[in-house]
């Protein structure tokens, strides 16, 4: 069993780093002032590569970028991670970089940064102003609904007070009208003595003479 896991090391050993990406090239855009990782691996994260280096392109030739230094740093988190972070970033460090490992292990990745993002500071200060209009417009359709409900009920006891008064009005003349029957009017040249009808309940004039 030792024999055979000696074996694997040596095969592993043997294997070396395969990069990820490679010779393929890739797109990162960042900000001004923020950071940018430039990732670049091998696919076994824990074998580590004898050789392993950044360079940036200036137009004619390959420079190299010194890591962890200033703003350019490696990643230590595995022996197979070696990407490249740059902190605090200005429109200088826009450009092609190279991560390789040997001749024919290599991956590009081209950064492009751009203008200070402005949006996100301008959307979090706005949102304090977007919480006060909602809470002012709560609290002035509670009190237009409040209104409303207090002039609805004002508005139904009136009728129901003027609806009450005229059937108590209606009743009383019915009750005038019911207490005097008009039988008969008759015109005539002689004057004869009305005759009255008492009863409990009305009165009936029999003749009115008119003049």
């Amino acid at each position: 069993m030792l024999g055979y896991y000696l074996l694997l090391i040596v095969l592993h050993v043997t294997q070396g780093c395969s990069l990820r990406n490679n010779k393929n090239v890739s797109n990162i855009i960042a900000h001004v002032g923020n950071k940018a990782l430039l990732p670049c691996s091998c696919c076994d994260l824990q074998c580590k590569p004898e050789k392993r280096k950044w360079r940036k392109h200036n137009g004619q030739a390959w420079n190299s970028v010194p890591p962890n230094q200033n703003r350019f740093h490696l990643s230590n988190q595995s022996p197979g991670n070696f990407s490249l972070l740059i902190a605090d970033l200005t429109l200088k460090d826009e450009g092609l970089y190279r991560c390789e490992i040997g001749q024919d292990e290599y991956t590009d990745i081209k950064l492009m940064v751009r203008g200070k993002n402005i949006m996100e500071p301008s959307i979090l200060a706005f949102i304090p102003v977007v919480l006060v209009l909602l809470g002012l417009m709560g609290v002035i359709f509670w009190r237009y609904r409040a209104k409303k409900q207090k002039q609805t009920l004002s508005s139904k006891g009136a009728t129901g007070q003027m609806n009450k008064s005229n059937e108590k009005a209606l009743r009383k003349e019915q009750e005038t009208q019911d207490g005097i029957v008009y039988t008969t009017v008759v015109h005539t040249n002689t004057t004869p003595s009305p005759r009255v009808h008492n009863t409990e309940e009305r009165t009936e004039y029999a003749i009115i003479k008119l003049h």
